[in-house]
């Protein structure tokens, strides 16, 4: 029956006719002997399971009056890390656990690549590894189908497989949504990290298992839930963070801690003048609030993590954030959240189901931080299309 291995696959033939091609396995790695024993445990399955005289050919179907549910229950689980001492060493550590290859494939916003590229090279060449360090094109506006296939071509020239290419997607949240939904598409799966770099990276879109891209007009229109192995949290990234992007991730902050966490809320308030500066995050106070918020949105999350019930509370100011979003000139992510938050506690006020001093509190904190509550550039029917 197996008359031929080689880096292609498995070609089984035909006693019976050498010259009939019967079957072929791909293997996902030429180099895999667990791909090739298993294939060579499905050809000797399939030669000593067929009847004397039998053809060569196996069909397999299920009988008209039989049926049958396939079922099985995905169990997922991946650490969430924050560190006080280098992204690059947690980094390392965390690729030597994986097991899965000492040629990590790092694919990076050009900004952060040109700030902490080498560093982080360096360190993990020192840990043994050989990295590959890639730029990626950044943004909400670069989270197309474009920059997807770019993506994909780099994995492809690299020759990324399974078990020897871990993937880091390094940056903000269009970053890790670009890379991530990559990594889930090619060879229906590579393993990969997140490291966030911005503030809403950090505490809201790194935590969580959707990545999507931009299609048809239409924010995150294309995507999957695709968790990584590991994502590491360093609050060192933000002294290099736009001020107008550090303060847009703060309304990620405000939302976790007005729907999960209120002892959260009440910290922020007391560090309000605090919370635009990047170097408040790397003291003890501040990276507590870094890390409540983070575990916030992982414990809103758990238990309905591919969004079986839709109805969740950490939607809150995102009804409306795909039109405020691509008003002109567009909002920052965080921006559209203020208004959506805003626009829903005046609504929730009007309609009596929102205690008043409520929304005035938390509107005031959404004002303090320098976030806006309302937009001039967007209709009433822009809105009401939107929902």
């Amino acid at each position: 029956m197996l008359r031929n291995l080689d880096r292609l696959g498995l070609y089984m033939l035909s006693e019976d006719d050498p010259d009939h091609l019967a079957g072929m396995i791909d293997f996902a790695d030429s180099d895999d002997e667990a791909g090739l024993h298993g294939a060579a445990i499905a050809a000797d399955l399939v030669e000593t399971s067929r009847p004397h005289g039998e053809s060569s050919v196996l069909s397999l179907s299920l009988r008209s009056h039989h049926a049958r549910r396939m079922a099985e229950r995905v169990e997922v689980s991946y650490d969430v890390k924050i560190t006080t001492s280098s992204a690059g060493k947690e980094l390392a550590d965390t690729l030597v656990a994986m097991e899965s290859g000492a040629q990590p494939l790092l694919l990076a916003d050009a900004n952060v690549s040109r700030i902490y590229g080498q560093s982080l090279v360096q360190e993990l060449e020192a840990a043994g590894f050989r990295p590959l360090l890639k730029n990626v094109t950044a943004g909400e506006l670069s989270k197309n189908w474009e920059t997807l296939e770019n993506i994909l071509r780099v994995f492809e020239s690299t020759g990324v497989s399974r078990n020897q290419h871990p993937i880091v997607a390094l940056g903000g949240g269009a970053v890790l949504d670009s890379v991530g939904l990559a990594a889930g598409l090619y060879r229906r799966g590579v393993p990969y990290v997140r490291v966030p770099t911005s503030l809403v990276g950090l505490i809201d879109a790194s935590v969580g298992a959707k990545v999507a891209i931009n299609l048809f007009g239409h924010k995150n229109r294309v995507g999957l839930f695709y968790t990584p192995n590991s994502v590491i949290l360093d609050a060192a990234f933000l002294r290099t963070l736009p001020p107008r992007f550090m303060i847009s991730g703060l309304a990620e902050m405000i939302k976790i801690a007005v729907v999960a966490e209120t002892e959260l809320f009440g910290l922020m308030e007391l560090h309000s003048a605090c919370l635009t500066d990047p170097s408040f995050y790397r003291t003890e106070p501040g990276l507590g609030l870094l890390a409540r918020a983070a575990d916030a949105m992982m414990s809103s999350l758990e238990g309905n993590l591919w969004e079986s019930n839709l109805e969740r509370s950490v939607d809150f100011g995102h009804s409306l954030t795909q039109v405020l979003e691509t008003v002109c000139p567009p909002m920052t992510h965080g921006e559209a959240v203020a208004v959506d938050m805003a626009l829903s506690l005046e609504i929730g006020r009007a309609r009596r189901i929102t205690a008043s001093h409520l929304a005035d509190r938390i509107i005031r904190m959404i004002r303090a931080i320098g976030l806006p509550v309302h937009s001039p550039n967007v209709s009433v029917d822009q809105l009401m299309g939107a929902l």
